[in-house]
């Protein structure tokens, strides 16, 4: 009898740890960016939504027509210039016509063209002339699937073999329309992104065959195009179909998509990044919560700081390895006129300056102004618009320390600095802002992109924390604990990529 209940206390005990296992892994993965939905049709309404809604706005294009397919960009920061050299090197995989090749070939100068087909176009079609330095290869890309011993083969060959065996270091334009299975599609992104390929690749183009409804299929398409936003870092500025109704709310079956991605455009253009999972605004406050509790890097030299007698931060002095000595300046930016005093126990030898607004804000001309080492005086005061102000101050030769306390016009604030490149010389960016208050379902997903374009610029983030309205000099709180609003904190780690 003991016995059996000694087994059936086992079997009770192993059902309720396998339970909690399951429910653990569960919890676990409910806010994981690559969660698998739990039915095809969710499956199809979160891809639909990936491919169709824009990264980045292209607003110089090169087309055959209107209604085109595959709009070259030709945008300053980012796009192909036509007119530029060395050669562009311009490969097209499966076409189902030449018109894509004829454009390029016709409209930009010093360019080579690379054609792979499994058969030869007829004459009527392949109007492209030799001079203008078109090949044609007969074969068949397929993935680089290490599993795949016949990868390279006769009637077979990899993206990776193809540019070994041409000598291509770079693909300024990468087209790929049709592969002998459609199911496969997915898996050649795949390894492309993968083997980092893609690092090589300025532009990409092809197209999704929806064939079939099948939630597997369009998870793998999701996880395809995740990868190649996020891993490779391509943007989608282009969608075309091949009939309006495959717009429509969920995916339809025999729909073609034709997407069109710009690699790695200059953080002074803006990337909306992807719906984080399926959109809602429970995945998107999520996403935006994990970032914000994921400190990355530690500071260096840290000093507190008191700004007039009772609000004190944590300046770092960071000192990269590319970097020599540079003179310090603290930059304050408030909304409103107000008394400004700067004090430290330890020894802050930084350069204050402070820009303020009027009454109204930050519009039109702000009120500029030097305090001296002890805070307390004001020189040199000039009223200017605020962009030249930030421009005059923010130098490459100084060590920039950025604050402010804006808060309605914090993400107007840090957008003109991103738009404008004037980021790229800020050292440490901090601001106090009542962050959650001004953040909706219309607006997370814009609000976690423009602080993820701060990582474009360079940025890791050192701090986040919640302010007590004791810990700041304008700020209120309703609630019964006094929390009024956050504190973000990011120090640059890297060199920023301005411009191609």
């Amino acid at each position: 009898m003991n016995r059996r209940r000694k087994l059936l206390i086992y079997l009770c005990l192993a059902s309720l740890l396998g339970y909690l296992s399951i429910h653990i892994m569960y919890f676990n993965d409910t806010y994981s960016p690559l969660k698998v939905l739990p039915d095809a049709r969710s499956e199809a309404k979160r891809l639909l939504r990936f491919m169709t809604l824009y990264h980045y706005q292209c607003n110089s294009t090169l087309t055959m027509s209107n209604a085109t397919n595959w709009p070259v960009c030709t945008e300053v920061d980012g796009g192909i210039n036509p007119e530029s050299k060395p050669d562009k090197i311009i490969y097209s995989i499966g076409p189902s016509d030449y018109d894509f090749e004829n454009m390029i070939s016709k409209n930009i100068s010093s360019s080579s063209v690379h054609i792979f087909t499994r058969t030869g176009p007829r004459h009527s079609d392949f109007l492209l002339p030799k001079q203008n330095n078109t090949y044609l290869y007969r074969t068949v890309i397929v993935p680089n699937d290490p599993a795949d011993f016949t990868r390279n083969s006769f009637r077979t060959q990899t993206l990776n073999s193809v540019m070994d065996t041409l000598h291509h270091k770079h693909i300024d334009i990468l087209k790929i329309e049709k592969q002998m299975d459609v199911g496969s599609m997915y898996e050649l992104l795949y390894f492309l992104v993968k083997d980092g390929l893609l690092k090589r690749v300025s532009q990409l183009h092809f197209s999704i065959v929806i064939d079939k409804i099948d939630d597997d299929f369009l998870y793998g398409w999701y996880r395809a195009l995740y990868n190649l936003f996020h891993e490779a870092g391509f943007r989608l500025y282009h969608t075309a179909t091949s009939n309006q109704l495959c717009l429509q709310v969920t995916l339809m079956e025999s729909c073609v998509y034709y997407m069109s991605w710009i690699h790695s455009p200059s953080p002074r253009m803006f990337v909306m990044y992807p719906p984080a999972v399926d959109g809602t605004y429970e995945y998107e406050m999520r996403r935006f919560e994990d970032h914000l509790n994921s400190q990355t890097v530690d500071c260096y030299m840290p000093t507190e700081v008191t700004i007039t007698g009772k609000h004190k931060m944590t300046v770092c002095k960071q000192i990269r390895e590319d970097q020599t000595y540079r003179p310090c300046k603290l930059v304050i930016v408030r909304t409103k006129p107000s008394e400004v005093s700067v004090t430290s126990e330890t020894k802050f030898d930084c350069q204050i300056v402070v820009v303020q607004g009027t009454d109204l804000g930050m519009d039109g001309e702000v009120t500029v102004f030097n305090l001296n080492q002890q805070g307390t005086a004001v020189t040199n005061v000039q009223t200017i618009p605020l962009t030249d102000a930030l421009l005059h101050h923010l130098k490459p030769t100084s060590y920039n320390i950025f604050y402010t306390d804006t808060s309605m016009e914090f993400w107007e604030l840090i957008s003109l600095m991103m738009d404008d490149g004037i980021m790229q010389v800020v050292d440490q960016f901090i601001a106090d802002i009542e962050l959650w208050s001004h953040l909706n379902h219309g607006n997370i997903r814009k609000g976690y992109s423009e602080i993820m374009r701060l990582k474009a610029y360079g940025f890791d983030l050192y701090q986040y924390v919640s302010l007590s309205e004791e810990d700041t000099l304008r700020f209120r709180s309703n609630s019964p604990d006094k929390v009024c609003c956050q504190r973000l904190s990011y120090l640059r780690t890297k060199v920023p990529r301005v411009g191609k």
